[in-house]
């Protein structure tokens, strides 16, 4: 996937046309001033980091956050913006999303591309499609990846989008260390490890975090007291139901007594009992909906069949695809019994509550019949406090039967210790294995950073901290294989975090996938003599992979005739000024 161009409906706003590998958008400050408004107005407000959020925009990131979109709706109401892509499978794409129905998405598939915007001839396949609709479509038939399928398409666009210098040198400073589980899981997904043990082992730490928070003596002691209150209670509901019985000595509508007393009260608490029952079936299969069921390791599956077929191949019968099938009609089949089996417990539970309901009805008004009669009234109030206590044991009985499997899982503490532990042992085997997409990036990576440093070797390491989390780090190496201390600079890390990007993309360029790569203000600030290595770099590469690169640079910043040389007047697709009052911005005015 690449991009073609950018346009509007609104005539002000700068149209980009993109070439197909090497992009730069250059930003000229025309007007000085020691004003702090006007500082402003600088070469940053032009519109060249604003593209990289449109263009984000367009591939449907959520309008949300510090998205200037939202920010500014009252400017950018009225405004709806188009962006043409390049399939890999060699047809066009063309998505169509407004500011203020940007909920609203709508595409136009291609044979050629646009020569002339004439939104009136362009057949939309899907029109004003909702938001989650319009993500799926997208990522399932549009752009259709053939790699990295565990994740849809956006998934890596925070390393296509680095949208600032400083971002360079953020990442650099401490580049994917720390505590950032989802991304770090990501990564390691795209360097063709199994993520899913990391992903497991945070599961576990999150057991045992909770688990640290209880103390197994203190919810002793509180199960402990449960069961005191709960021997208190049955002897002062025996007491009351002895006394209760007196009342059977009496004749006075006697039948209506005993139905309130032994039948609806007892009914009651088998009813509430069901219910507890059924909210507890319930959840259980409501977790079951929501938990991804992949019960077969297919990545392990095809490679047994792979070994099997070199040894029988005409002894295997039932080809992969069919067992692949055969797995999902299972899934499907088991996602619909519990979805039965969910709402027929659904609709025994409103039958419950409707019988409580009615039963507590009918004990009211057989209290009621008893409080017309003196001893019938001090009955009624024995009979209440016997119901009272009744529903009290029961609480009791449930916040006890709690606490009871609560202890038992502290006390399987030490097992899911021994789990983690386990998990532990078995992410350091996978990062340290052998791993053929890892190694080919590293190639990649130490090939193209001898370009710009040919007397250096670059070093992508892939490590466990001492919290056994991956870290990813990228560095200088001198001849003797010693680090240098060259990375330690913001221009540097930058260069290399531009490496970095570069070799996963290139090596994966053989795919269906990502073959674009947006990096704002890169070329500022640093050497120039840098500056030439890597736009030579860049240039080659995405000659040699296929890749776009798009870049933005300050006319200050690129002012060197050496580094001048290397722009071609094609490789410019937009010049960015603040003359005309904002009119040469991208948006056609300054905000």
């Amino acid at each position: 996937m690449k991009l073609v161009k950018i346009f509007s409906n609104k005539k002000e706003f700068k149209e980009i046309e993109f070439n197909e590998h090497f992009n730069i958008i250059v930003g000229k400050k025309t007007k000085e001033s020691n004003d702090e408004n006007s500082k402003k107005k600088d070469s940053h407000n032009l519109g060249k980091t604003s593209l990289v959020n449109l263009i984000d925009f367009l591939l449907l990131k959520r309008m949300e956050g510090e998205n200037i979109f939202k920010k500014h709706s009252d400017l950018f109401k009225e405004h709806i913006f188009y962006l043409e892509l390049l399939l890999d499978s060699g047809k066009y794409l063309l998505i169509k999303r407004s500011v203020e129905k940007n909920t609203k998405i709508s595409f136009a598939l291609l044979e050629s591309k646009l020569e002339k915007i004439d939104e009136e001839k362009i057949v939309w396949e899907h029109v004003d499609l909702p938001y989650e609709k319009s993500k799926k479509i997208l990522n399932n038939i549009y752009l259709n990846f053939n790699v990295l399928k565990e994740y849809d398409y956006r998934t890596y666009l925070r390393m296509i989008f680095l949208k600032d210098k400083d971002s360079f040198s953020k990442k650099m400073k401490n580049p994917y260390k720390g505590s950032d589980f989802e991304w770090k899981s990501k990564l390691l997904y795209l360097f063709g490890f199994d993520n899913r043990i990391f992903e497991e082992k945070k599961k576990l730490e999150e057991k045992l975090e909770v688990l640290k928070k209880e103390s197994p003596k203190n919810i002793t002691t509180i199960i402990d007291k449960k069961r005191s209150e709960i021997l208190e209670f049955e002897d002062n509901i025996s007491e009351l139901e002895k006394n209760i019985d007196v009342y059977n000595d009496y004749s006075f509508d006697k039948n209506v007594t005993e139905e309130t007393v032994k039948n609806i009260s007892n009914e009651i608490s088998r009813y509430n009992q069901k219910r507890y029952n059924l909210s507890i079936d319930i959840k259980k299969i409501s977790t079951a909906l929501e938990e991804e069921i992949n019960a077969i390791d297919l990545e392990q599956l095809e490679n047994i069949f792979k070994e099997v077929n070199l040894y029988f191949p005409k002894q295997l019968k039932k080809n992969y695809e069919e067992l692949i099938e055969f797995n999902k009609i299972i899934f499907v089949e088991r996602e619909g019994a519990l979805k039965n089996k969910l709402l027929k417990l659904s609709e025994e539970s409103d039958e419950v509550n409707q019988k409580l309901e009615f039963l507590n009805k009918q004990r009211e008004k057989n209290i009621n019949i008893l409080n017309e009669n003196e001893f019938y009234k001090k009955k009624a109030k024995e009979i209440v406090e016997l119901e009272i206590q009744k529903e009290k044991l029961e609480k009791l009985k449930i916040e006890l039967e709690e606490l009871e499997k609560k202890l038992e899982s502290i006390t399987e503490k030490t097992e899911i210790e021994n789990e983690h532990n386990t998990i532990v042992g078995k992410l350091e085997i996978e990062i340290s294995k052998d791993n053929e997409i890892y190694n080919d990036i590293k190639k990649i990576f130490q090939k193209i950073t001898k370009k710009i440093f040919p007397e250096r070797n670059g070093r992508i390491i892939i490590n466990l901290n001492k919290e056994k989390n991956p870290e990813f780090d990228l560095y200088l190496e001198d001849k003797l294989k010693k680090r240098t201390s060259e990375d330690d600079g913001g221009t540097y890390k930058g260069i290399l975090m531009a490496c970095f990007c570069l070799s996963i993309a290139s090596y994966y360029s053989k795919f269906n996938y990502h073959k674009f790569l947006f990096q704002d203000g890169m070329l500022e600030g640093g050497d120039n003599r840098k500056k030439k290595l890597l736009i030579e770099l860049i240039k080659k590469v995405c000659a040699e992979y296929d890749l776009q690169y798009i870049t933005t640079a300050i006319e200050d910043e690129i002012n060197d005739n050496e580094v001048k040389k290397l722009f071609d007047e094609e490789n410019i697709i937009a010049k960015l000024t603040d003359e005309d009052n904002g009119k040469g911005t991208l948006f056609g005015f300054q905000f």
